[in-house]
Parts: structure tokens; C-alpha cells; sequence
């Protein structure tokens, strides 16, 4: 994210409900990530490769679909949590409220 680009708010929004929700599925470390949960994964994927194209990091990750056709098996919700919270720390926190 340039300086010039505002904070990603829906994102960061986006990022910490689907953060929220695959430590809830990690009470069995083997939960898969699909169905409705992939779309919803995929799409704060693509979110996050729109806002932030060249980071490294944001480079080499796969979506559960991608993980899905490259692997033939669907990603962890592990796996998936450790990419959000990547994705969550390339965002940053909020910034802080002025006024």
C-alpha cells in the first residue's frame, strides 16, 4: 500500500471476521477450509493481491481454490489461519481515530 492509497478498512474488517472464524474451526486441526468458506477466503485473497500487487508475501500465497486444483486436496483451516493473519499484519492495524 502506497502512501498515497487509503487504509484498507473493509479488508481489515473482512480479514479479522475470517481470522475470528478459523480459530473456531481449529478445534479439530484437521478442518478443511471449503464450500462457502473457500469463496469467502478466496475473495479476501483477491482483495488483498488488488490493494497490495508487488508484496512478497501476498505473491506467494494461494487461495483454498488454488491450494485445491495445485494439491487435489483442500486447504487446512491451520494453513488458512496462518495466511490471514499474514495478510492481517500486511494491512496493519487500524489507524488511530483523529479528533
Amino acid at each position: 500500500m502506497n502512501k498515497k492509497m487509503s487504509y484498507p478498512r473493509e479488508l481489515k474488517k473482512q480479514i479479522l471476521a475470517l481470522e475470528q472464524s478459523l480459530v473456531t474451526l481449529l478445534n479439530d486441526p484437521e478442518q478443511e477450509v471449503t464450500g462457502n468458506a473457500a469463496v469467502v477466503m478466496d475473495t479476501v485473497i483477491d482483495s488483498a493481491r488488488a490493494i497490495f500487487p508487488d508484496h512478497p508475501t501476498i505473491l506467494q500465497v494461494q487461495s483454498p481454490t488454488e491450494w485445491t486444483l495445485w494439491t487435489g486436496s483442500p486447504m487446512r483451516a491451520a494453513d488458512a489461519l496462518l495466511i490471514v493473519q499474514q495478510i492481517n499484519a500486511i494491512v496493519g492495524p487500524f489507524p488511530a481515530a483523529v479528533g
